[in-house]
């Protein structure tokens, strides 16, 4: 299915707002700093989980804290 062109500055407006809301959960003021297992680190998960719900995934957090997530396949 193609994109008319409307749909792909939507799309890529929202690709880049969902960069700067994952850039914006830092450490430090100035630049980006994420420690692995942190504070931020969790809150960024938990952010990217939600839009992956929303877009109809089945989302869970491993044993080493990476966020996944998954379309299940349609009964066939």
């Amino acid at each position: 299915m193609m994109m008319s062109a409307s749909e792909a500055q939507a799309a890529a407006q929202r690709v880049m707002a969902r960069c700067d809301a994952l850039a914006a959960i830092s450490e430090t003021a100035e630049g980006l700093t994420r420690v692995y297992l942190s504070p931020e680190h969790l809150r960024a998960n938990a952010c990217v989980g939600e839009w992956m719900q929303a877009a109809g995934m089945q989302v869970w957090q491993d044993e080493v804290g990476n966020i996944c997530g998954r379309y299940e396949a349609a009964e066939a």
